[in-house]
């Protein structure tokens, strides 16, 4: 989508030191860190539809007029961490990978996204992430890159949104579901606990001098 890229090139291109901080970060993630990621799944059974009695949300697929509304930003006012979810999901934008779907409103405002991806796109994961997630099955579905505007975060979105997608793709044929989460993010973490979500395994990523390394191993609960 030419419109993202675009998008892409303003944040590039504004206030220097927001852009010097994100960039100055990332270089230092990829100079030495250790990160664990969470591969968590979600069994989709009858369950799901009983519990979608109520949604505030439509659902349908991503246009090219939600990027404005999702993504540009003063980005002089964002924080590091808020303009790299941005630009992260601007470039998974542009790789065409499908589909990105929208959580609108009854009254048409878009507040949310999420990516459904199916074992179709297996070849374009694995090129894109560069072996960083697992290859589906013919029965299992990715959520990935979900993303609430700001000025609806913290109203259950997000949970609405994963709920219909799941039962969407219930609907077509899948058994299960799933997604990762940073270890950092504390609040993603809870909120998929609290929907239901189970964890399966780890993902740990190890940078050193530029060379990323990924290991994927079986979940051991922390203790202590």
């Amino acid at each position: 989508m030419r419109i993202s890229a675009l998008i892409i090139k303003q944040i590039v291109f504004s206030k220097w030191n927001v852009v010097f901080s994100f960039v100055f970060k990332e270089l230092l993630r990829r100079l030495y860190s250790n990160e664990t990621h969470y591969g968590m799944s979600y069994d989709l059974d009858e369950s799901l539809e009983q519990s979608l009695v109520y949604t505030p949300l439509d659902v349908r697929e991503f246009r090219n007029s939600d990027v404005c509304n999702f993504f540009k930003a003063n980005v002089d006012v964002l924080s590091p961490i808020e303009l790299k979810a941005r630009v992260e999901r601007l470039l998974f934008l542009n790789s065409g990978i499908p589909t990105c779907y929208t959580g609108v409103l009854k009254n048409g405002e878009p507040v949310v996204i999420c990516w459904a991806i199916t074992a179709d796109s297996n070849e374009n994961i694995k090129s894109y992430f560069k072996g960083g997630l697992l290859p589906l099955k013919h029965n299992e579905v990715l959520m990935e890159f979900i993303f609430t505007r700001p000025a609806w975060r913290g109203k259950g979105f997000h949970g609405y949104l994963t709920k219909m997608l799941l039962l969407k793709a219930m609907q077509a044929g899948s058994k299960k579901a799933y997604c990762y989460v940073s270890g950092k993010n504390k609040t993603s973490i809870k909120v998929s606990e609290s929907f239901g979500w189970k964890y399966c395994f780890a993902k740990k990523v190890r940078w050193r001098f530029f060379k990323k390394k990924i290991k994927f191993e079986s979940y051991l609960p922390e203790t202590g």
